[in-house]
Formats: structure tokens, C-alpha cells, sequence
């Protein structure tokens, strides 16, 4: 039965650092922590929050991504968040990869699956990977690794995530021409080039993001699906963002064949949002399709929460990853300050009571749930 994870224990704000204080305060628990070094400020948020807790019994290993060409200012930000994480966790562990072959072929998130593969497990309580500044092309198929791996070993994994869409925004991206799938998230289906099962039913769920028009015009093309469920953002921070997104893809929306219906509107603060929406669209799709086969292809460009969702869709029905790596990012100007807001997914082990602070329900952008 889909929906691993509408019953997922998540923490949203204070709630997070509540669970965080009262569970790292046992000395039984040891963690992995698993984050990022670089640019983005928000790659040290959860570090620090774990060092100060449990950062004598913490395994810490951050992941940098490298790309030619990056400007300085980048570059000299990531060494820098680079020596805090050394600073906060004495034993700690960099992974560095490239991700762009020679010839442009994207080889990051296989080089950091492999080497991560390479991390004996055992003797961890709990793996804490925190995806607040790793790229979609390696934290979707590092999640994938760390899932499995977790899951026969019996240790706890939890996904930290500060989300901030400000800070999306302001890490303008460049994509690659090249179209394909982060490292094991195609599932064996081949959903670019022309040879198709007879009578396929294809749905293309891109999450669009401001100025990217033509990158989904290619993945559009590549995919070449009989229907398109564009997924805005909303709730947002600023409601007007899904109408500014709609409008600059008018024309698209327009050669898409779109229905005003059939855009999903997902929140950009919680990842289980579009997670269950996805897992609806698959369930009814399965009801009108029948035994004719019928796939969803899915498309992360925008804020992280929203991709975090349909990474956990896309993991549980093994629904094909499309996209293109970004060669390189700017970071734009600060223009309207906004505060990260934190998540904690707890996606694997047996439940503590210590996470569970109410089960009631409660506002969808804030507090605990279990739902």
C-alpha cells in the first residue's frame, strides 16, 4: 500500500531543536552526521546544532561538490564553511568530487555514493543526513544509499533540511544542456528517446522555478509526455510567487497543453505536501489506467522542500528522476531577508517515544506531527 510516509514523524521550527536537545541528550546515542561544505550559509546550521549536543560521540562527514569555473566569492565561502565544520567536529571527514566529468558527463552523485559506501555503519545509532545545501544530483541518490543501508542494519535515519526559498532564489543556477537522471533514480525505465511501450500513459510533474523556461522546454522535449501537472509553490513565503511562476510560463503552459486543473500546488515548507499529492496522482492514475501502463516522470528545480517530497514519491514508487545538473550557480543579492525554517523527517527505525511531543494535528507549517 503506497504512503510510506504519510505517517512520517516530522518536526517542523522550535519543535525541531526540542527533539534534537531531548534526543541527543542520550549518551547511548551515537550519531552519523552526514552535511555539506559549501557556499550556502545553511550548510552549518545543523552542524552546529548536533556539535553542541553530541559532537564528542558525532561521526561528521561533509560532502564537496565541485565545478569548474565557480566564482571566488563561492569558492572562498566554501572553504570557509569547510574549516567551521573541521572546527565544530575534531574527527571530521571531507568527501570531494567532481561533479562533471571531462566531457560534461555528471559523475558527482555516483563518485559520492561510492565513497559513502565505503562508511562502515555499524555502531551507529542514528545517520543524520542533512540536505540544506547538497545538490538534488547527490543528495537524491546518496538519500537512496543511506536508505537501504540503514534499513538492513536496523539504524535510525533522519533528513535535516533549513529551508529557505529566499536563499533558492538567490542561488541562481546555469544547467547543463544534458538531459538525464541523478545516479540510480531512472529505475531501469528509459523515459528519454522515442521508443515507448504501445498504448504508455506518460504524466511529467516539473516543479518550476522562476527563469528556467528553457531547461524545461528541453526536458519537456526529451520526455515528450502526454500530460503535464506543473507543480508552484504555495504556501510560500510571499503568496505571489506560484502566480509570477504561471505567468512566466504562459507560453509554455500553452505548448504543454496545460489545464489549469491539473497544477499541483505544494508547500515550500513541508516536504510531506507534494509527497502525498504524488502518491494520490499514482494511486488514481492506477485506478483509471488499469493493467495499461502508465508512468510519471518527476522534475526538481525548485525549493528544497518541494524536492525533498518528491524524493520520498519518487524513492517509494520507483517513479524515474529527470532533470539537468546545474554547471555552476551566482549567488544573487539578499533582496527581502527571510529566516530559515527548520524540518526533521524521521525516515527510518523504530520510533522513540522522544520524538513524538503530540500526535495531534496541528498547523501544517509549524509544530509536530505524525502525519
Amino acid at each position: 500500500m503506497p504512503g510510506r510516509w504519510n505517517t512520517c514523524v516530522r518536526h517542523d521550527e522550535g519543535s525541531v531543536d526540542n527533539f534534537l536537545n531531548e534526543y541527543l541528550a542520550d549518551p547511548k546515542r551515537r550519531p552519523l552526521l552526514i552535511g555539506a561544505a559549501g557556499f550556502d550559509p545553511r550548510s552549518l546550521i545543523f552542524p552546529r546544532k548536533i556539535a553542541d549536543l553530541a559532537g564528542d560521540r558525532t561521526k561528521a562527514i561533509a560532502l564537496r561538490e565541485e565545478r569548474d569555473d565557480a566564482p571566488e566569492e563561492l569558492v572562498a565561502s566554501g572553504n570557509k564553511h569547510e574549516q567551521a565544520f573541521r572546527d565544530m567536529f575534531g574527527s571530521a571527514e571531507m568527501i570531494q568530487a567532481a561533479i562533471f566529468a571531462d566531457d560534461l558527463a555528471v559523475v558527482g552523485g555516483r563518485k559520492f555514493v561510492a565513497e559513502l559506501n565505503k562508511v562502515d555503519l555499524t555502531g551507529f545509532s542514528d545517520i543524520f543526513l542533512d540536505v540544506s545545501s547538497i545538490s538534488v544530483g547527490v543528495y537524491y541518490p546518496v538519500f537512496s544509499l543511506l536508505l537501504e543501508k540503514s534499513a538492513h542494519l536496523g539504524v535510525n535515519l533522519h533528513l535535516l533540511l533549513a529551508s529557505n526559498p529566499n536563499s533558492d532564489r538567490r542561488a541562481v543556477p546555469t544547467y547543463s544542456d544534458r538531459i538525464d537522471s541523478p545516479h540510480g533514480m531512472a529505475f531501469e525505465s528509459d523515459m528519454i528517446g522515442d521508443a515507448r511501450p504501445p498504448n504508455e500513459g506518460r504524466l511529467w510533474l516539473p516543479q518550476l522555478r522562476l527563469n528556467t523556461n528553457a531547461e524545461c522546454a528541453r526536458i519537456f522535449d526529451a520526455v515528450n509526455p502526454d500530460d503535464v501537472c506543473p507543480i508552484l509553490p504555495f504556501p510560500s513565503r510571499d503568496p505571489r510567487t506560484a502566480d509570477q511562476i504561471a505567468t512566466g510560463f504562459a507560453a509554455e503552459f500553452d505548448v504543454w497543453g496545460v489545464d489549469p486543473r491539473s497544477v499541483l500546488l505544494a508547500s515550500d515548507y513541508n516536504p510531506l505536501d507534494i509527497y502525498r499529492s504524488i502518491i494520490r496522482l499514482s494511486q488514481a492514475r492506477r485506478h483509471v489506467f488499469g493493467e495499461t501502463q502508465s508512468s510519471i516522470v518527476l522534475t526538481p528545480m525548485g525549493s528544497r522542500a518541494t524536492a525533498v517530497g518528491m524524493l520520498l514519491a519518487a524513492y517509494e514508487l520507483r517513479l524515474p528522476v529527470i532533470s539537468s545538473e546545474v554547471l555552476g550557480y551566482r549567488w544573487e543579492p539578499e533582496v527581502l531577508p527571510a529566516e530559515d525554517r527548520l524540518t526533521h523527517l524521521w525516515i527510518n527505525g523504530p520510533i522513540d517515544t522522544v520524538a513524538v511531543v503530540d500526535t495531534s494535528e496541528v498547523n501544517p507549517q509549524s509544530g509536530t506531527q505524525t502525519g
